[in-house]
């Protein structure tokens, strides 16, 4: 009955009767004791989705009530009857985008850690199509909940299609060694942006050693692909402070790009400028441990792949404001390291005059970064004795912070008591002695 009304409901979602999906249900399940009518189940389980699914199509609410029976349903099935229902459980979640357990489970407590993965291996060995599926379908949950901000929950859900991955990988290394190595970059990403640097770099380094075993067998196909990751697991191990580490990715990963550039400049230019720029900002760190004279080299090199960054970013055709002006920021701090002060002062002014177009155009967004820069550039007029228009600079910076909204000042208040404990040495230094000492005073209220 519900196989002949399927595509009705689809086209027609309002016209089915919902009372009638609960009178089925109490049928299947009336006796809790006896056999459950598997197929009477998945056709009742079928009708859910088909109801889920019209009402997205024509963007009516009450989708996610419809969704949680089905799944509700499907897993019952699976309790009940494990053998043949468990399928039906992939297919369909597959089809409403919701896993089994973790984030936005529709019923209930979580499930036990482990359970999704014996039921892909089970659903694998028994070649149903849909576990090929489902882990795709739980990375696709999860860099939603990545793109909303959520996460901790994308960590959650991906960490599940990981192990997914590692199930048809160790199934059939050659078919799935791809997907493998994208679900770990993507689980990176989210522990990355979860703050989680470490793990992040755990994970993305297991995705680096499997393109680069894919590379072994064909270099030119899976180049972007090692270069991109390689990139990414710079960008990690440079927030986890080791720095060290993150110039050696970003240093291998940089050659990969010239060569990608070098076949289409319009696609990788982007890319292989942001490499460069990182790579630098990692030197540049790594300098700052280093004796000056037995590692002026680092300082060199620092300089010189910022400076190369900067000339290939101006050659595209719509750069991003707020992007240039954090490169040219950046070859300003490496040019402050090798004592050429009025280059310095000279890009900096630069990257604030594109800093400030940026922050008209989304103040929230790019608040932090001119404030960032209108330091940078006050802590060079510092060391160049023009402490009268440090004190200007520093000043908008410091009132750009105190402008924030209360979570992100909160967020930010250990930047702007630095700002003003800088600041105050600043105005005494410009023979400002009115003001230093309240300016002092607030940054000690903020430790």
């Amino acid at each position: 009955m519900f196989i002949h009304h399927r595509s009705d409901v689809i086209h027609h979602p309002d016209s089915f009767p919902p009372q009638s999906l609960s009178l089925l249900w109490d049928d299947a399940t009336q006796d809790p004791a006896a056999p459950l009518d598997t197929q009477l189940c998945e056709a009742l389980v079928n009708a859910l989705v088909a109801v889920v699914v019209g009402l997205r199509r024509i963007s009516r609410p009450g989708d996610a009530n419809f969704a949680s029976e089905a799944i509700t349903l499907a897993r019952a099935c699976h309790r009940r009857c494990p053998q043949r229902p468990v399928a039906t459980l992939a297919s369909q979640l597959h089809l409403l985008r919701v896993p089994l357990h973790g984030p936005d489970c529709l019923d209930g407590p979580c499930a036990p850690k482990g359970r999704v993965v014996a039921l892909q291996l089970q659903l694998y060995n028994e070649g149903d199509p849909g576990a090929s599926e489902f882990g795709d379908a739980l990375m696709q949950h999860g860099n939603r909940l990545h793109s909303s901000g959520r996460y901790d929950d994308a960590c959650i859900v991906k960490a599940e299609a990981v192990e997914m991955g590692y199930v048809r990988y160790e199934a059939d290394s050659s078919t799935h060694s791809a997907d493998l190595a994208s679900f770990l970059d993507s689980h990176g990403v989210s522990l990355h942006a979860a703050g989680r640097y470490n793990e992040a770099c755990s994970a993305k380094e297991d995705a680096v050693d499997i393109r680069g075993k894919m590379s072994e067998l064909d270099q030119r196909k899976y180049r972007s692909d090692m270069a991109k990751s390689l990139y990414s697991l710079g960008t990690s191990l440079h927030e986890a402070r080791l720095y060290d580490d993150a110039c050696s990715a970003h240093k291998k990963a940089i050659p990969l790009f010239r060569k990608l550039y070098a076949s289409d400049p319009t696609a990788y230019r982007d890319d292989l400028a942001r490499c460069l720029h990182c790579y630098s900002i990692s030197l540049t760190e790594t300098s700052k441990l280093d004796d000056h004279d037995a590692h002026s080299n680092k300082r060199d090199a620092a300089c010189a792949a910022s400076s190369e960054a900067v000339d290939l970013y101006r050659t595209i055709r719509e750069p991003n404001c707020a992007d240039l002006a954090n490169y040219l920021d950046q070859y300003g701090i490496t040019l402050h390291s090798l004592h050429r002060d009025a280059e310095e002062c000279d890009a900096k002014r630069r990257a604030i005059v594109l800093s400030r177009q940026a922050y008209q155009l989304d103040p929230g967004a790019n608040r932090i970064d001119l404030a960032r820069h209108l330091f940078s550039l006050g802590r060079s007029q510092d060391k160049a004795m023009d402490y009268q228009s440090a004190c200007t600079v520093k000043a908008e910076a410091i009132g750009l912070l105190r402008g924030l909204p209360e979570e992100d000042g909160r967020k930010h208040s250990r930047r702007l008591m630095e700002y003003l404990e800088s600041y105050s040495k600043t105005l005494r230094r410009a023979g400002q002695w009115d003001h230093p000492h309240a300016v002092a005073q607030e940054a000690v209220q903020l430790r």
